[in-house]
């Protein structure tokens, strides 16, 4: 098997120097918000005001009012944005795996590195570390000073503490004669919320309180609290989009921001996103402000996927500088980008996800098939299309059905038996789509014991971490 550096080299090598730009590509501004559902979004129709920066974002941009994730949990969701693929085609599925020796898909910021970007990742939570995710190799500066004490060990860090670091380096990397891709990632709205007093969220939007439909186990300190941290860190996105503003870079520069995935805050008694596909968790905002190439205030409604990301972005950068330029094409998602002006709209699609199962503990890698669980198929997939939704749960044989149109909440599903002609229809045809795009074993796994409890501090290792 070839290594992962000469593959590395060979499929660069087919992308083959830029050609000559006929302008200077447009810097990119790349934000992810960890846990943040769509639906406690003021633009998105939550009663609350707790987005307002948020929402100018939007208002000056494109809104997606039906954006996706692929997976529930942190990297393999970034891995997903940053390759166009599913977890089970690049081989992370789980924290604290990257992607194995020898991937064959080329990275987002890797691709913008080939094409003259300065690439600046700052990252606030311990699964992005760049020990577990080797990310840092496609940047000039990979900054994850996560000094923030998060339970027992220090693995994450606030808003107020990355945006000022970001927009330090984007305002001295802006000085020089290349464009920047500058990763931003809050991690503020995962759990344990703490309640921030000084950004209670109480102004109303005048959309319908819909909380009690999601059914009497939402618990209510915790909506309050998780509203805070996202009205927070919406007060830090606006800051770093007015550094933008400021320094000039509005009209060259794309905003994207988006979530790795959402959260349910006790819907149907279950508190958390690693295990389950309802929509409170795929469900994710994604806006793009881009002037000249997109129109302020459209609004998407097809669906669309974190798959769509990489092509939507070599579209509105590096194939828009200069259409000539070579490009990865073995994307899985498309690109958006002939959608977000004039006319034109983006057609609507079934999008899927997957969630596998947890680690229960780290042993040395050459036992790693001897303690993980089954990763050759997910612990639930999903699908969406039009208001059509299916969740399946292989090993309990549970699959649900719902009418999203006459079931927002997913509170009534169908459920046929396993012996029902819909059970086998519906199944058959996930597995058929599962094993024809599994194609990476798991990943590498990259962590030490302190890693271990650090993931499980976020609730992402159930059983414990040995000594």
């Amino acid at each position: 098997m070839l290594s992962r550096s000469i593959l590395s080299v060979l499929a660069l090598t087919v992308l083959g120097a830029p050609s000559q730009a006929q302008e200077e590509p447009p810097n990119i501004l790349f934000i992810t918000v960890d846990t943040l559902r769509a639906d406690h979004l003021s633009s998105w129709g939550y009663h609350l005001e707790t987005s307002p920066n948020m929402d100018k974002l939007a208002s000056e941009g494109v809104r997606f009012a039906n954006a996706y994730t692929v997976t529930s949990r942190t990297a393999p969701s970034h891995f997903s944005m940053f390759t166009s693929r599913y977890p089970q085609e690049h081989g992370a599925k789980l924290n604290g795996f990257a992607p194995p020796e020898g991937m064959k898909y080329l990275y987002l910021p890797q691709v913008l590195q080939k094409f003259g970007y300065s690439n600046g990742a700052f990252v606030s939570a311990w699964p992005l570390s760049k020990k577990l995710t080797k990310l840092d190799r496609f940047f000039d500066v990979y900054d994850q000073d996560l000094g923030r004490s998060y339970q027992t060990i220090n693995s994450m860090r606030w808003a107020e503490d990355v945006a000022p670091r970001a927009m330090n380096w984007i305002e001295q990397t802006a000085k020089k004669d290349k464009p920047f891709f500058a990763w931003v990632h809050f991690f503020d709205p995962h759990s344990p919320y703490d309640f921030r007093e000084d950004f209670e969220a109480t102004k109303t939007t005048g959309e319908k309180d819909r909380t009690a439909e999601k059914g009497q186990s939402v618990v209510l300190d915790d909506v309050k609290a998780y509203n805070s941290e996202i009205l927070y860190t919406d007060h830090w996105v606006g800051k770093l989009v007015d550094k933008i503003d400021e320094l000039g870079l509005k009209d060259d520069t794309v905003v994207i921001l988006l979530a790795d995935h959402g959260e349910s805050i006790g819907e149907k008694e279950y508190q958390g996103h690693s295990r389950r596909l309802w929509e409170s968790i795929v469900h994710i905002p994604m806006i793009i402000r881009f002037p000249g190439a997109v129109d302020a205030g459209k609004v998407v409604e097809a669906k669309v996927s974190t798959l769509d990301v990489m092509p939507t972005l070599l579209d509105l950068t590096v194939k828009r500088s200069d259409p000539t330029a070579k490009v990865p094409s073995e994307m899985v998602g498309r690109s958006l980008a002939s959608g977000l002006s004039g006319k034109n709209e983006v057609a609507d699609r079934q999008v899927r996800a997957v969630a596998f199962a947890g680690q229960k503990w780290v042993m040395p890698k050459w036992f790693s098939k001897l303690w993980l669980r089954d990763l050759d198929f997910p612990l639930r997939v999903s699908y969406r299309n039009g208001d059509h939704k299916v969740v399946w749960t292989p090993e309990e044989e549970i699959l649900e059905i719902y009418d999203l149109a006459a079931d927002p909440f997913e509170m009534k599903p169908q459920m046929p038996k396993e012996r029902d002609r819909a059970y086998k229809q519906e199944t058959d045809a996930l597995t058929k789509w599962f094993k024809s795009t599994h194609q990476a074993e798991g990943g590498e796994n990259l962590m030490s014991g302190d890693d271990c409890k650090a993931l499980e501090s976020l609730g992402y290792i159930q059983g414990g971490c040995s000594d």
